[in-house]
């Protein structure tokens, strides 16, 4: 048996009570199913069958899970659309998914979630002068996520304040 990171071992029926459970609490992507059955010890031969039967039983779903995390992550996390479809790859999620979790993002306040985010953030940032403000300002709308012209237009906003 494949040895994960801690010594004891889930059975198939423990693993697929505790997965139903959580699944039933959020939104799970098949990922970190696989990633939990790996870190229980779940037998490597039994992990697909768990799998299957969670999508097919609709308590996984990765279509579903996409379009979650991008609204959360955007309402809450004020992420932009770029750091959100990384994060999505990095879970594995299909390219399709993707681009549909993305289209839910209200891209038309885009604009404005920039400008106010940055404003925020503009408030605390220590800078010596409007210039050091202004590339610390792109580089937090970059790592947000967002594109650098949406940023740029963001940014000059702000300053002409």
């Amino acid at each position: 048996m494949e040895v994960g990171r801690q010594g004891k071992s889930l059975s198939k029926k423990e693993a697929l009570e505790r997965l139903e459970l959580l699944c039933s609490k959020r939104e799970v992507c098949i990922s970190q199913v696989e990633e939990k059955l790996y870190r229980w010890n779940v037998d490597p031969s039994e992990r697909p069958s768990i799998v299957e039967f969670l999508v097919g039983n609709r308590y996984v779903d990765d279509k579903r899970f996409a379009v979650a995390f991008a609204r959360d992550k955007f309402r809450f996390s004020k992420w932009g659309p770029h750091k959100i479809k990384v994060h999505l790859q990095a879970k594995r999620i299909d390219a399709e998914y993707v681009a549909e979790a993305l289209q839910e993002v209200e891209l038309d306040e885009l604009p404005s979630a920039v400008v106010r985010e940055l404003q925020r953030k503009s408030e605390t940032v220590k800078a010596k002068n409007s210039y050091e403000l202004k590339m610390k300002l792109v580089a937090v709308g970059l790592r947000k996520g967002f594109a650098y012209d949406l940023v740029s237009r963001a940014v000059d906003q702000i300053l002409e304040k």
